[in-house]
């Protein structure tokens, strides 16, 4: 049974409260992932104009239960995107990869200032 105050995360407990905590930086994104972003945008973009045509897309019916193909529909739609992938020039991957690069900067800054507050943190902790 857990205390009041603590909160139970992939099995672990924990007794700090979440305003006690320094969240980490969101992590980066990879080329591929901003790829990827992008195709599935353009693709959701697709399915509501065509459900604006046609309102009885299966595609977008919205119902309480998951449907059974759904895993198997990502999973065609996942394939089709790394296909997308691997046929882009250089040229077209330049634009993720820059992206990527600026995320990844991003990510080293924030973790910077993460790990120097948490570095403080700790010692204001050990100086009590």
């Amino acid at each position: 049974m857990m205390n009041r105050g603590q909160k139970r995360c992939h099995g672990k407990s924990q007794a700090k409260s979440d305003s006690d905590e320094i969240p980490p930086p969101k992590r980066f994104l990879t080329c591929y992932n901003f790829f990827f972003k992008h195709e599935r945008a353009a693709f959701l973009k697709a399915q509501s104009d065509a459900a604006l045509i046609n309102e009885n897309n299966p595609l977008l019916k919205k119902t309480g239960e998951k449907k059974k193909g759904a895993k198997a529909n990502f999973s065609k739609f996942s394939t089709e995107i790394a296909a997308k992938w691997k046929g882009l020039s250089s040229e077209e991957k330049k634009i993720y990869e820059n992206m990527a690069n600026d995320d990844l900067a991003r990510y080293q800054r924030d973790y910077e200032v993460y790990r120097t507050k948490t570095t403080e943190k700790k010692k204001k902790q050990n100086q009590k």
